[in-house]
């Protein structure tokens, strides 16, 4: 990594600011080192972003939605601000270059109020010219868009050697319902560092999800995607998502790689088999969708493939608890759906049966829990008590490869894969990243904090995170910038993790970053969001 040079965009700036600064070299422990670097300047500006005639904030509805919006908002406005500073703004998200390239172009419009200097003054002119006015809406920095800025950026890198005597895992907290902070995560983990891991089901999405705070509560819950932990699936791919891949306590050059994996997860016995078609999550609820038999609010999208942070359903559901979950299983999302729950010991013998959800997981043990008739019918025909199942799981790459045939047995879901054998490589469409017109999506432009993971050619693992939503040190970056970063890192292939608010790195128990769920908010000293799980570095 050339620590000198210019990074990833070669921002030229005013005679007087700090285009390019690298802090210090650290070196946290053997074979693992930390720097922070800085670039650019501000020059974006504050706006208000009005609230549409459809309810939202953006609009694929250019000529109708947002014309009239704009309209309207000229109307209610006209003595207080100027009609040229109402103006409908195009969202625009870059092609995509992975295995199957998805158009770019204008993905969503808005109507914004432009020409603040600051975030205060917008506030007040919301507050005192756009709500009497009747009108709603929110105040934005432009730099979000993903339009040309000049930054500033605060990106900050975390180098482990390929001889390092520690080794990369994935975790959770005390148990997998249950989200917890980063730090929480590391010093349960018992790890020199961390950072964020997979993207997470929001809980206020989520049916029967344990209540956090309101704050944390829209963002995190359980993990969206797959994961495996010591060789454990602890929870099924949303399919042909890209996850990281590791092997349990070996060398980090030895075992990582990227790849889009699948999973296949079935319980025989008598001769039968059925699919298990979820571990560790709500029945009948599939955040991310990417399984057979699904169903989507959206007509426009297909459920059997990857949608991010897209909720589908399904009326027939074989789910597998196991003791990472939690001390006792949860109810169904849908409480009008026949139901069986069947408790196993640790050979998968049946130990109770019955006709209800929630019953203690016994430690060592599994429950099976069954929602809608196929399902329901299967356990009662083939798991009375005394039976013993036969569990059977295969977790493939994009070759069909097993992923768990050596030594490989970590796996942390994210996506999209930001780089492959050496070039920019961002496969939005196999992660669902995408829009129901089936072109690039907003997600890929907007800036915002993002968490990454790459791997250099001699085997060097970098980990690396970028703050964003604040104007002052750091507004964060897109796809294709976060992609930029990890070449300019000099990895070969590269992953997004979970971003936004998500974003973290602790290392040796202090907090790097700062944190940020909003836009226009101050900074919080020392807040961290819980967090579904975590990437650690911990002795071998």
């Amino acid at each position: 990594m050339a620590h000198g040079d210019p990074l990833f965009l070669g921002i030229t700036g005013p005679k007087g600011y700090t285009v390019f600064s690298p802090g210090p070299l650290q070196t946290v422990a053997n074979g693992v080192t930390y720097q922070a670097f800085a670039q650019g300047y501000a020059s974006d500006q504050w706006q208000i972003t009005l609230r549409l005639t459809n309810g939202d904030t953006l609009t694929q509805d250019r000529d109708t939605t947002a014309a009239d919006s704009a309209a309207d908002a000229r109307a209610r406005l006209s003595k207080v601000i100027p009609a040229d500073r109402i103006e409908i703004v195009t969202l625009t998200a870059p092609a995509t270059v992975g295995s199957s390239p998805l158009p770019g172009g204008p993905v969503a419009y808005a109507v914004r109020i432009k020409g603040f200097d600051s975030a205060a003054a917008a506030h007040t002119a919301l507050d005192t010219q756009v709500v009497p006015a009747g009108l709603a809406g929110k105040v934005l920095y432009t730099a979000q868009d993903g339009a040309p800025s000049t930054g500033p950026w605060n990106i900050r890198v975390i180098s482990i050697a390929p001889d390092s005597p520690y080794a990369l895992k994935a975790v959770h907290g005390a148990d997998l319902r249950t989200p917890e902070t980063l730090r929480d995560q590391v010093r349960l983990s018992g790890a020199l560092l961390g950072v964020n891991a997979s993207e997470a089901v929001p809980i206020d999405q989520a049916p029967n999800s344990v209540y956090l705070t309101p704050e944390d509560g829209r963002y995190t819950g359980i993990p969206e995607g797959v994961v495996m932990e010591g060789g454990n699936l602890l929870s099924t791919a949303n399919d042909g998502r890209s996850a990281l891949v590791l092997g349990h306590g070996a060398p980090v050059a030895d075992s990582a790689r990227i790849a889009e994996i699948s999973t296949a997860v079935s319980v025989s016995a008598g001769g039968s088999s059925h699919p298990v078609t979820g571990i560790d999550r709500v029945p009948g609820y599939v955040y991310g969708c990417g399984m057979p038999g699904l169903r989507s609010a959206d007509p426009y999208r297909n459920p059997g493939a990857a949608w991010r942070n897209a909720p589908c359903t399904t009326t027939d559901d074989l789910v597998a608890f196991r003791p990472e979950w939690g001390d006792s299983t949860p109810p169904a999302a849908d409480p009008s759906l026949p139901v069986r729950e069947v408790v196993m010991d640790g050979n998968w013998t049946v130990t109770d049966a019955h006709t209800w959800l929630g019953t203690a997981i016994p430690a060592g043990g599994r429950v099976l829990q069954a929602v809608g008739q196929k399902a329901v019918q299967w356990l009662t025909d083939h798991a009375p008590k005394g039976a013993t199942l036969q569990p059977s799981a295969s977790v493939t790459d994009q070759n069909g490869a097993s992923v768990t045939a050596g030594s490989p047995d970590m796996l942390v879901g994210g996506g999209p894969a930001l780089m492959r054998d050496g070039r920019i490589y961002i496969n939005a469409r196999e992660n669902g990243i995408l829009t129901d017109a089936y072109t690039a999506s907003n997600t890929l432009a907007e800036r915002m904090p993002r968490t990454m993971v790459g791997i250099a050619k001699d085997g060097t693992v970098h980990l690396v995170t970028v703050d964003g939503r604040n104007p002052d040190s750091s507004v964060g970056v897109t796809m294709s910038e976060a992609a930029a970063v990890m070449q300019w890192v000099g990895d070969t292939d590269a992953l997004e993790l979970g971003n936004g608010g998500d974003t973290a790195m602790i290392i040796k128990d202090t907090l790097y970053n700062t944190p940020m769920n909003d836009w226009g908010s101050a900074p919080k000293t020392g807040y961290e969001r819980k967090l579904t799980n975590a990437l650690v570095l911990a002795p071998r």
